[in-house]
């Protein structure tokens, strides 16, 4: 009986799972599809950005060009192993500094009481929905997310 508990357990993983996995399948098969126009819209350009075939040639991205500096050599040294990794290591360590001040301020919103009156203690309703403040977090992230994707495009040279 432990074991379909366990099965049981794992269903709604296998489901999320496998709705991405199909979600991805008929994106590639929309992208596939001659009738598919990648530049039509915003939309299609991400579809496209994230499940067209890369053409062999194009194995890595090639670096934007930067506006010369008075007195530079032309070309730039590619970073170093070193820095490459102590960015990454910055990176990471920032990200999981950022999860663990998220997880701090979401225990204090859970456990502070509310619309207390000071005379009475103990009154005040605590703030019960986890799952708003993470669809919140999630909410706003995007709105972030976005604001970069458009001040980096600023940055891109025009065509």
């Amino acid at each position: 009986m432990a074991d379909w508990a366990a099965v049981v357990a794992m269903l709604p993983l296998f489901i999320s799972f496998g709705s991405f996995a199909v979600f991805v399948w008929v994106a590639r098969c929309a992208v596939a599809s001659p009738s598919f126009r990648p530049n039509s819209s915003a939309l299609t350009r991400l579809v496209h950005a994230c499940v067209a075939e890369r053409p062999a040639h194009a194995k890595r991205i090639q670096p934007i060009p930067q506006k010369e500096q008075p007195g530079a050599a032309g070309e730039q040294a590619p970073d170093s192993f070193a820095k490459d990794a102590a960015r990454l290591a910055i990176c990471t360590a920032g990200i999981q500094v950022s999860y663990l001040v998220w997880g701090l301020m979401q225990e204090r919103i859970m456990t502070q009481p509310y619309g207390q009156d000071p005379a009475v203690p103990g009154s005040g309703e605590k703030f019960t929905s986890s799952k708003f403040l993470v669809f919140a977090n999630r909410f706003l992230a995007m709105l972030v997310a976005y604001a970069g994707v458009l001040v980096s495009w600023r940055g891109l040279p025009q065509p």
